[in-house]
């Protein structure tokens, strides 16, 4: 079968599925993060993951990818993740970045 090549069709692949609407906000923000934020940091070879939640309101972040290094990772978090999160989360009041990590 040399010359054929194997076509995989899954058109709602990047459709995940959103987190009822009393699951846990860690759940919440982090179904958003992946559905809401990271395409615009993907056009950018970068990432960014939820660590977790410390004292109910301040989401810890993971930058990786292209973010790792990069001298506007911290303009992205303030200008762009954080104004995004707190847009849609008013519990979360703070936003901070950790160490980064690779894109595996």
């Amino acid at each position: 079968m040399s010359g054929h090549q194997l076509k995989l069709v899954a058109p709602h692949i990047k459709r995940a599925i959103a987190p009822p609407s009393d699951a846990p906000l860690e759940l919440q923000l982090s179904h958003f993060l992946e559905t809401e934020v990271n395409p615009h940091l993907a056009e950018h070879q970068g990432s960014v993951v939820l660590h977790g939640i410390e004292n109910g309101d301040t989401a810890l972040l993971k930058f990786g990818g292209s973010c790792h290094g990069c001298g506007n990772a911290d303009l992205t978090l303030t200008e762009f993740i954080a104004v995004k999160i707190q847009e849609r989360f008013p519990a979360i009041t703070k936003v901070n970045a950790l160490a980064t990590i690779h894109a595996v």
